[in-house]
C-alpha cells in the first residue's frame, strides 16, 4: 500500500480541475465577493462556508452523480440523521479519512446506526474510534449493507455545522490499545502540541532495536524522530527535498526514522537513520507510537501522528490546504500538533531554520529530563 497510487494521483488532479468548475458554476464563489469556500475555511469562518454548501446542495437536488468518479460524488442530500441507519462512505485519500473518522462518536450519538465503508487497510485501527459502529472494507462495487441515509465522509462537517469552537478536537481518537495491544503514556503541551520530553513507551519495541522508557537507548544522548519528506504526486508543492532539509542533520543527537513511502523513499541512503517506514497504517503508527517526534509534510502520516495524539510537526507548504488556516502554529483539528508555515509559496529555508532552531530546543529539553529522572548512583 503506497499513500498515494499513480491512480490516485490522476484522480486528484481531475478533481482539482473539476472542483475549479465547480466553483466558478455552482455558487461557491459568493455573488457579492470573490471569497470562496476554501477562503472561508481558511479564515476559520465555517458558518461562512456552510452556507456556500447549502447553495451548492440544493442546486444539485435532483441532479444524481453516481457516474461521477467516486472522489467526486456528493452523496449527503441533507436529509436528517437522527434516528436512521447510516451509511459514511470513504471515497478521498486515507489521510481523508483518518482525519474526519473523528466525526463517529458525534454521529453514533444522533443515528440509530452506523456502517462506515472505509479503505481496508485502515480498518484495524478505524475499528478503535467507537466500538458502536460497524466497519466494512471499501471496494469498487456497492456495499453489501442496508442503509437509509449515506454521506460521504468529506461530508461530516457540513452536517454537524461545525465551527472552531465545536469541532471535535479530543485525541487520541484512534488507539494501538485495541487495534494491538499496547499501551502507552506521554505528556504533551496541549496548547502548543510540543513535546517535552516525556514519552514512555512499555513494551512497544522501537525501530532501532531498544524499548523506550526501559533499558532501551538512553534519552540523554538520543532523541528519535520520524520523518516525512514528500506528499503526493497530485500536489508536488507540499513536498520538500532531503537537500533543502540538510541543516537538520547538523544536530548529532537526532536519530532520524525514515517514514517516507512511495519513490521517495530511495533517496534515503540511511546516512541520517534507519528506514522505518510501515506499508500497513497500523504497524506505521506502532512505529510512530514508539518515536519522540513526528516531523512530516502535509500527507497521511501527518493526519495519522495528530490522530494518534503524537507530538507532530506539520512542514506546510504556501498556498495552505482548507484544514490548516492561513496561519499560525496551532492546529483547529490537532491540539498536539505544531505548523511550521511557509512564507511564501516555495520557501522551505524559512521553514527549515524554524524546525532546526525548535529541535535543539527540544533536544536539550529531552536531555534534561532524562538526567533528572536518571536514578542515583550507587
Amino acid at each position: 500500500m503506497c499513500f498515494e497510487t499513480p491512480k490516485i494521483a490522476l484522480a486528484r488532479k481531475e478533481s482539482l480541475t473539476a472542483a475549479a468548475k465547480d466553483i466558478s458554476s455552482s455558487g461557491d464563489i459568493s455573488p457579492d465577493s470573490d471569497r470562496t469556500w476554501e477562503d472561508c475555511m481558511l479564515d476559520g469562518d465555517f458558518a461562512a462556508a456552510w452556507e456556500f454548501s447549502d447553495r451548492v446542495m440544493a442546486e444539485r437536488a435532483g441532479h444524481p452523480c453516481y457516474d461521477w468518479p467516486r472522489h467526486l460524488q456528493y452523496i449527503w442530500d441533507g436529509r436528517e440523521l437522527a434516528g436512521k441507519r447510516v451509511l459514511v462512505r470513504c471515497y478521498h485519500g486515507l489521510g481523508d479519512t483518518t482525519h474526519l473518522i473523528r466525526y463517529v462518536p458525534q454521529l453514533c450519538d444522533r443515528a440509530k446506526e452506523v456502517v462506515v465503508w472505509a479503505q481496508a487497510e485502515l480498518l484495524p485501527l478505524l475499528r478503535t474510534v467507537d466500538a458502536r459502529a460497524e466497519f466494512i472494507p471499501l471496494h469498487d462495487g456497492v456495499p453489501q449493507t442496508h442503509y437509509d441515509v449515506d454521506v460521504e465522509i468529506m461530508e461530516l462537517p457540513h452536517v454537524f455545522r461545525s465551527t472552531a469552537e465545536t469541532l471535535p478536537r479530543r485525541v487520541p481518537y484512534l488507539s494501538m490499545t485495541g487495534a494491538a495491544g499496547r499501551t502507552r503514556e506521554r505528556r504533551c503541551d496541549q496548547s502548543r502540541g510540543e513535546l517535552h520530553g516525556d514519552v514512555r513507551l512499555d513494551a512497544i519495541e522501537t525501530p532501532h532495536g531498544s524499548s523506550r522508557g526501559g533499558g532501551g537507548a538512553d534519552c540523554s544522548r538520543e532523541f528519535h524522530a520520524g520523518l516525512v519528506w514528500a506528499s503526493g504526486n497530485w500536489n508536488p508543492a507540499r513536498s520538500v527535498s532531503l537537500e533543502a532539509l540538510h541543516p537538520l542533520w547538523r544536530n548529532t543527537g537526532v536519530i532520524w526514522h525514515a517514514l517516507q513511502q512511495g519513490d521517495a523513499l530511495a533517496e534515503w541512503h540511511g546516512e541520517y537513520g534507519p528506514i522505518s517506514s510501515k506499508r500497513e497504517p497500523e504497524a506505521l503508527a506502532r512505529v510512530m507510537m514508539s518515536l519522540d517526534l513526528i516531523v512530516s509534510v502535509d500527507s497521511f502520516p501527518t493526519h495519522l501522528a495528530g490522530a494518534l495524539g503524537l507530538p507532530t510537526w506539520l512542514l506546510l507548504s504556501r498556498p495552505a490546504d482548507w484544514r490548516w488556516l492561513r496561519e499560525g502554529e496551532e492546529s483547529l483539528w490537532y491540539p498536539t500538533m505544531r505548523i511550521f508555515r511557509q512564507r511564501s509559496a516555495g520557501d522551505w529555508s524559512s521553514v527549515v531554520a524554524e524546525v532546526e532552531a525548535a529541535l535543539a530546543t527540544e533536544h536539550r529539553a529531552a536531555k534534561r529530563l532524562a538526567t533528572e529522572r536518571r536514578p542515583p548512583a550507587g
